[in-house]
């Protein structure tokens, strides 16, 4: 399947299976040869809130099969190749997640405030808030 087959394809199955309406479409993938599987990837947003959605349609021509899915999240491979580690074990300036936490903080240091009960300064990356916490094990994003 060529790629203009491939979106002409994904389109129209689109068109069949919901009413969303696309602001743009591109191949995300093609494996192989002309029979290897192939993933359109469509934007559009979310009837209820707005935001942006990203929708991939899947086509295996040597399976006879098409299928669909939202896309929830997409995000770098390498933020999450860490295992958790304990906070006091992060670099001052070294970024993470919160376990269940999906924001990015960095990692500002020990307090010296020995009497608040929480030993670590801990600072959101998008709003520069920042918080003392109680130790426990992060996420590491990158090196």
């Amino acid at each position: 399947m060529k790629r203009e087959d491939a979106i002409k394809t994904a389109l129209n199955f689109m068109a069949q299976q919901s009413d969303y309406e696309f602001s743009g479409v591109s191949m995300k993938s093609m494996e192989g040869n002309s029979a290897g599987k192939i993933t359109v990837q469509m934007k559009t947003e979310d009837r209820e809130t707005g935001d942006p959605l990203t929708i991939e349609v899947a086509i295996d021509p040597h399976y006879d099969e098409i299928s669909w899915k939202i896309v929830r999240k997409e995000a770098r491979l390498s933020d999450y190749l860490q295992p958790a580690t304990p906070l006091g074990k992060l670099k001052v300036g070294q970024k993470f997640r919160l376990k269940y936490d999906c924001v990015v903080y960095e990692y500002f240091g020990d307090s010296n405030d020995i009497h608040s009960g929480c030993p670590h300064i801990i600072k959101r990356a998008d709003t520069g808030y920042v918080s003392r916490v109680n130790g426990q094990d992060v996420f590491p994003i990158g090196k």
